[in-house]
């Protein structure tokens, strides 16, 4: 699912993609001023939450290798698909 990019691909699996919360983009826009200001905090789990993140992306994948972070406070609330190591 990491690489579908089309409706077609979605309804074929039956899955339905689900939009982001006003909470979740508020959380996000409010982190990304505080990296942008240099004051983001962030404690070891949350470090391991963008490790476990990333080992779902595999060579090939558009976002594999990338700089960016995943929102601190959306890995926090929905780290569940995440599972243990």
């Amino acid at each position: 699912m990491g690489n579908f990019r089309f409706t077609a691909l979605y309804r074929e699996h039956r899955l339905q993609p689900v939009e982001n919360t006003a909470e979740d983009i508020r959380d996000l826009a409010l982190e990304t001023l505080e990296r942008s200001e240099g004051h983001a905090l962030y404690v070891p789990e949350d470090e391991e939450l963008q490790q476990r993140f990333r080992a779902l992306m595999r060579p090939g994948h558009y976002s594999y290798g990338g700089i960016n972070r995943i929102g601190r406070d959306f890995l926090r609330k929905y780290a569940f698909p995440l599972g243990d190591r």
